[in-house]
């Protein structure tokens, strides 16, 4: 039952809501996420919690504001920790596709 403490996501924001993480056989604890615009232009970005038994739109929760506006070059940091079970998810949609990039930090444990 180890430990890590890793990277546990990094690409591209979709243009479409979609999984930026899922704790899948493990359980985690999200230390920070980091969303940079790496754009000309001001984009916005939602970022949602789904728990496992969670229903799609009816269940997820923002961990960020609402459409926020995140301007050209600039970066967001949301370091208030999240706890995920197995099977909860982090998921995320953006107005432009593959224009902001995220890194997920924290800690994964297998659950057992």
């Amino acid at each position: 039952m180890a430990v890590e403490i890793v990277s546990l996501a990094d690409e591209q924001v979709p243009a479409t809501l979609s999984d930026l993480y899922l704790a899948d056989g493990k359980s985690a604890l999200i230390k920070n996420m980091v969303f940079t615009n790496t754009d000309t232009q001001a984009q916005t970005l939602n970022v949602y919690f789904l728990a496992e038994d969670g229903t799609e739109d009816s269940d997820e929760r923002l961990v960020l504001p609402k459409d926020l506006v995140l301007p050209a070059g600039y970066s967001v940091v949301h370091d208030i920790e999240i706890s995920l079970s197995d099977g909860d998810r982090i998921r995320a949609v953006a107005s432009a596709a593959d224009v902001i990039d995220f890194v997920i930090n924290g800690i994964e444990r297998e659950v057992v």
